[in-house]
């Protein structure tokens, strides 16, 4: 499935708060632009869809073996 880009507006913004989170560093508008789109873009992903297939039902539990009653020694 392709990804679709976000627009260049919220990437600008979002760049912008990179760049501002790291300090303001000169020279990496590029880098802060393309983890910009990643960031935007991973927002932009479906989730999995949970499989529409139910889960089998559970078999019934096994009755429990009853301790004999004993009788007190005399």
């Amino acid at each position: 499935m392709p990804r679709t880009l976000p627009d260049s507006a919220r990437i600008a913004e979002t760049a912008y708060l990179i760049w501002l989170d790291e300090g303001r560093p000169e020279g990496r508008d590029l880098d802060h632009w393309l983890r910009a789109q990643e960031v935007l873009s991973a927002e932009k992903k479906p989730a999995r869809k949970a499989s529409s297939k139910k889960p089998a039902p559970k078999a019934a539990a096994k009755p429990r073996a009853r301790k004999a009653a004993t009788t007190p020694a005399t």
